[in-house]
């Protein structure tokens, strides 16, 4: 039994998500059921992760609803979520809808 290639694995994944018998898969793709079978547990596992984004974060700040740690936890990132993005443009509709004072990016220090 050989190694399965990146294009059958995600052909298996999507035939399965569509709701192909393994069966009907292993002949579609030439492959044994086993090979079908690891495939298919191996997205089931990594699927199940459960992320910070996953998490409904107390504090309403966006950096609170952001992915800051990769997988193996070893690197630092910065990952915007969907609830972070909805945040921040929600945020910014706000700042765009109140009235602006004359303009108060610009310093004037005596008036």
């Amino acid at each position: 039994m050989g190694r399965i290639n990146r294009t059958q694995k995600y052909a298996a994944m999507w035939l399965h998500s569509q709701g192909w018998d393994l069966t009907k898969i292993a002949n579609e793709l030439e492959l044994t059921d086993a090979q079908i079978k690891n495939a298919i547990k191996s997205t089931t596992n990594d699927n199940g992760i459960k992320t910070k984004s996953s998490v409904v974060s107390k504090d309403p700040r966006s950096s609170n609803l952001m992915i800051t740690e990769s997988n193996s936890g070893s690197h630092k990132v910065s990952v915007m979520t969907k609830a972070a993005s909805e945040q921040n443009d929600a945020i910014s509709k706000s700042h765009r809808d109140k009235p602006s004072p004359d303009n108060p990016n610009i310093f004037k220090p005596y008036g």
